[in-house]
């Protein structure tokens, strides 16, 4: 998805950023979803980084890459940010700082990159 495109979207109140962050300094991939994310998902919203190492996203995790952002299966877009300005990326940046209180973003934790007991945990 084209940036112009997802900033349209999220102006608009449509659907729902994604962030996988996969550590706190990155890399940070932005998926975009026209479903309302934390209205539709069967497990508590978060991440490993938010939840402050809690296991209780482990489930979101896998849901959200199944669901979302599996490359070949998942439906959200993949958004490239490559012609964004950094003014433009700006607000969305506090927007995923804050995403508790924002009903448009979620954070989620990429399965690959959850600390390796919980991986195996989830795989039992």
């Amino acid at each position: 998805m084209e940036w112009d495109d997802f900033k349209r979207k999220m102006e608009g109140h449509e659907g729902t950023l994604i962030a996988e962050w996969y550590s706190l300094k990155g890399p940070v991939r932005v998926w975009w979803t026209s479903e309302k994310v934390r209205e539709v998902s069967p497990h508590p919203v978060g991440d490993w980084i938010g939840s402050g190492g809690k296991n209780f996203i482990v489930p979101f995790s896998y849901w959200c890459r199944e669901r979302y952002t599996d490359r070949e299966n998942g439906t959200a877009f993949l958004v490239d940010s490559s012609s964004a300005t950094k003014e433009s990326t700006k607000g969305f940046r506090s927007r995923l700082m804050s995403e508790e209180t924002d009903p448009y973003c979620v954070r989620a934790t990429p399965p690959e990159a959850l600390p390796k007991r919980l991986r195996r945990a989830q795989a039992d």
